[in-house]
């Protein structure tokens, strides 16, 4: 069925419904076409990926309307009548370009919006500034300020007691705004691409907090109480020059944060990581990728997670492995390992990837009898393997993806044998197809 006679059925479709569902939600290259007798009805204008609109004085005639959504736009002209429709409740610009003549537009009036909630400014091109009006908003509950709008940003945010979300990326200011500490509802806080070097201790004052984002920033120092948030779900601190968080980890195990499900503290200067005694038990993703790790040490208590260490300095597997059970699957790839320890075989991890390291020999004897299920060897320049593999009844999987002919021959040998309840496989056609075998029982990265 083509699109014209897809087109005929939707429309005499829509002309069945009442006028509430007919216009309410209405593209805005479409608006013109609309009586001003039906206008009352429009709740949602949006526009996506489109060439150029106009928004004009007589957006007021849809004196209904409850969001604007736009995106992948140009925009020649917004009139101030825009900042008079108050049943307004959501204004996002996603992405859009703003051309020359309108360069100055600010959003000045804005805060005669009085039934506005959220409002998301996402990499308009054209604002330079953005009007001090936005903090008269009193029902705002999201603000989301994407772009290079400002040399800096007022410290009034005290006066948005409703703000839920806060998003603020590429604003000079040298420090976080204090007022922002005053904002007691605030559950999400993005900060990015600012010029800030610490998170005062003011920062514990935001109690409700359930996610946190501080990333490519110049942050050195962070508080004592960082991480001490029940409420925490989501907890991201990359990009920035910390070199030290043992308090944080200290933290998030004192607070008993139960909902946290994501760590991310990759891309930083962090070299030796100490857990102590750490214990989250719902967090399933901890990432620490891209830093310059080359030990890792302490205790995890009750923690089932998934453990990211690639592209850091790692010259050999830490005995920090060997002394913690639970982790599901750790991320070793892109490091300096030369060689697989002896006690590889006997860890309790589901999965381990090695992958891009240095190893040339693999001799070590694995036991699929134990947690150990899936090893990935790919990209290492082995040259002769000589592995020690117990009679187990557990399927196992090793992945040596990219090993020379001589070496993939000698592995097809092996795999022959009578007794072998291990695979290794060495093209992307035998992993996947051992894969689908056992990937009911097994879990694999």
């Amino acid at each position: 069925m083509n699109d014209s006679i897809n087109n005929y059925l939707y429309n005499v479709w829509r002309d069945t419904l009442p006028d509430e569902q007919k216009y309410r939600s209405i593209d805005f290259e479409n608006i013109s076409t609309i009586p001003y007798s039906k206008r009352n009805f429009v709740k949602v204008l949006f526009c996506y990926n489109t060439d150029t609109i106009s928004i004009d004085d007589d957006i007021i005639t849809f004196s209904n309307l409850e969001s604007i959504h736009l995106k992948n736009v140009t925009i020649s002209k917004i009139s101030s009548k825009l900042f008079d429709l108050q049943h307004l409740k959501r204004l996002s610009f996603y992405s859009l370009s703003i051309l020359n003549e309108n360069r100055e537009i600010s959003f000045k009036g804005i805060n005669n919006l009085n039934n506005l909630t959220h409002l998301i400014l996402w990499n308009v091109t054209g604002i330079t500034q953005i009007s001090n009006d936005i903090f008269d908003l009193k029902q705002l509950e999201e603000l989301n300020l994407v772009g290079n709008y400002s040399s800096h940003i007022n410290n009034e945010f005290d006066k948005l007691s409703n703000l839920k979300s806060l998003v603020l990326d590429s604003f000079q200011n040298s420090v976080i705004p204090s007022s922002i500490y005053e904002c007691k509802n605030l559950e999400s806080l993005y900060i990015s691409g600012n010029n800030f070097s610490n998170i005062p201790n003011e920062f514990s004052k935001l109690t409700k907090l359930k996610n946190i984002r501080f990333t490519g920033t110049n942050i050195l120092t962070i508080p004592d109480n960082l991480g001490y948030h029940k409420n925490l779900h989501t907890f991201i601190l990359n990009k920035t020059k910390v070199k030290n968080i043992d308090n944080i980890l200290k933290n998030l195990t004192l607070s008993d944060v139960s909902n946290i499900e994501i760590l991310d503290l990759s891309e930083n200067g962090l070299e030796v990581i100490d857990f102590q005694d750490f214990s989250v038990k719902n967090i399933f993703m901890f990432d620490l990728s891209k830093n310059n790790l080359f030990d890792i040490r302490g205790k995890l208590v009750d923690s089932e997670i998934d453990l990211d260490l690639g592209n850091n300095n790692f010259s050999e597997i830490p005995i920090f492995f060997k002394e913690n059970s639970g982790i599901n699957y750790v991320n070793l790839s892109f490091n300096k390992i030369t060689s697989l320890p002896d006690w590889i075989g006997q860890v309790k991890i589901g999965s381990i990837s090695l992958k891009n390291n240095k190893i040339s020999y693999f001799g070590t004897e694995l036991c699929s009898d134990k947690y150990l299920n899936f090893l990935n060897l790919d990209g290492n320049p082995i040259t002769d393997f000589n592995p020690m593999i117990c009679d187990c009844e557990k399927d196992m999987l090793i992945s040596v993806i990219g090993a020379n002919e001589e070496l993939a021959k000698k592995i097809r040998q092996f795999n022959n044998l009578d007794t072998d309840r291990v695979k290794i496989v060495t093209t992307q056609t035998e992993y996947n197809n051992y894969k689908v075998k056992i990937q009911s029982k097994k879990r694999f990265k």
